[in-house]
């Protein structure tokens, strides 16, 4: 899917969406972090979309060491099973959790009854999206996240 992203991110769309190189956001989220850690932060959550995961996800056991952080984002293990957040395209994923968010901004009769789906990757939501599966997702990320604190001594058992 990376060549098809790649040559997608140049075609002129509408709406906005900012993208940086590689090589900028990586330099910019070290800066962030370096300051998270100076701070006394000892656990960073950073979560955005497609390429700017992946490339925190890439990083992230080398700056584990580096600032001595625990971090973490929330295309986890969870996203293999349809609970992470933002795990496809504006499919069942993104759409069910903002169908469980803001209903309101989800009108699934805007996307044109055609075939393939253009700017959807992933399951038909029309067809699978819901607000309990949104909730679903939600639930699963907040005890995962538990979870993870809990075990890094952040948070005290039972919480």
């Amino acid at each position: 899917m990376s060549g098809s992203w790649r040559a997608l991110s140049q075609a002129k769309i509408g709406g906005f969406c900012l993208r940086v190189d590689d090589e900028t956001f990586v330099k910019v989220v070290q800066a962030c972090l370096e300051n998270l850690a100076r701070a006394g932060f000892k656990v960073v959550v950073a979560h955005g979309h497609g390429p700017s995961t992946r490339a925190f996800r890439d990083h992230l056991a080398v700056w584990e060491v580096h600032f001595d952080l625990r971090l973490l984002h929330l295309q986890n293990e969870l996203g293999d099973h349809g609970l992470g957040f933002m795990s496809d395209h504006a499919a069942t994923n993104e759409t069910s959790l903002m169908m469980a968010l803001h209903p309101e901004w989800v009108d699934l009769t805007a996307i044109a009854d055609q075939e393939p789906l253009v700017g959807i990757w992933g399951t038909d939501p029309r067809t699978h999206a819901s607000a309990e599966l949104g909730n679903q997702i939600i639930r699963a990320q907040i005890e995962w996240l538990r979870d993870r604190l809990t075990g890094f001594g952040i948070l005290a058992p039972n919480l």
